[in-house]
């Protein structure tokens, strides 16, 4: 719940990235939830999820093709992880991969507080030809424990107006593409 009005509005700013018949990897968590519920009008979309609550939000649409990892269930966040998951990824090309972080660091990169999400995560951006990363601003300037992929990696990254502003000279150099959106 926290920050929701903000991810709201990230979710919006992501769905205008996210193509008619696009194939995406989406992310669990309560950001790429709202990225879920605003693909549902979208057409010929599809989504392969680790998020329980990413199926359900887009199972409510009538043209996305839906599929889930597999794995091991974590109930804390209803999403799966395993290596049976990570190896699945393996055997598909996606468009575009969205992802919420933990933290988001200059020096160490993206990272989260759960090692088998770290792990998924870096198959999930290994097998898209797009790394779309959305996080609110209170994400910067944190290191989880398990890193999951350098800044140099992110093709897009959307967050919010409070993003702190040696970031955007960073992720400029870095010519990462920056949609802000304000709050």
């Amino acid at each position: 719940k926290k920050n929701h009005k903000v991810k709201q509005l990230l979710g919006k700013k992501v769905a205008e990235l996210i193509n008619d018949g696009d194939s995406i990897l989406l992310d669990s968590g309560t950001t790429t939830e709202e990225v879920a519920q605003c693909l549902i009008e979208k057409k010929d979309l599809t989504v392969m999820t680790n998020g329980l609550n990413i199926a359900n939000e887009l199972s409510q649409g009538e043209s996305c093709d839906i599929f889930i990892t597999g794995g091991r269930l974590r109930r804390k966040s209803m999403s799966f992880y395993d290596a049976q998951a990570d190896e699945k990824l393996k055997n598909y090309n996606f468009n575009k991969v969205i992802l919420g972080v933990d933290g988001l660091d200059i020096d160490r990169g993206l990272s989260t507080h759960f090692e088998p999400e770290a792990i998924f995560n870096r198959a999930m951006c290994e097998s898209a030809d797009t790394v779309i990363v959305v996080t609110d601003s209170s994400k910067f300037d944190k290191r989880s424990l398990h890193s999951i992929i350098p800044l140099k990696s992110i093709d897009i990254l959307v967050t919010d107006s409070n993003i702190p502003k040696m970031y955007v000279t960073e992720l400029t150099k870095l010519n990462i593409q920056l949609f802000i959106v304000d709050i």
